[in-house]
């Protein structure tokens, strides 16, 4: 059995995360890997949570936000990807 680790994050910190093995539906040609810095107010959104303060999210409603994320920034489809949940950075957003 698999952990569905937690992440607190805020709107003043961000993740910076390393995709690997980036797929698309209907052979959109794209970047297979990509460094993306994405700010805690915009995983609090794609994630659907309320708020102004602290949040917690966990490993898997992230996975799912990122499969929105990464369609939405490379304007074709992502049906699936890898990255390393453990692996993970958090940063200041400026």
């Amino acid at each position: 059995m698999t952990t569905n680790e937690t992440i607190t994050l805020s709107n003043s910190t961000g993740l910076e995360v390393d995709f690997t093995a980036i797929e698309y539906a209907d052979g959109f040609k794209g970047p297979t890997w990509l460094t993306a810095n994405i700010e805690g107010s915009e995983i609090r959104a794609l994630c659907h949570k309320d708020g102004n303060g602290l949040f917690s999210v966990t490993e898997d409603e992230v996975e799912i936000a990122l499969i929105d994320w990464l369609s939405a920034h490379l304007k074709g489809k992502v049906t699936g990807f890898r990255w390393m949940w453990d692996t993970y950075r958090t940063a200041k957003v400026a």
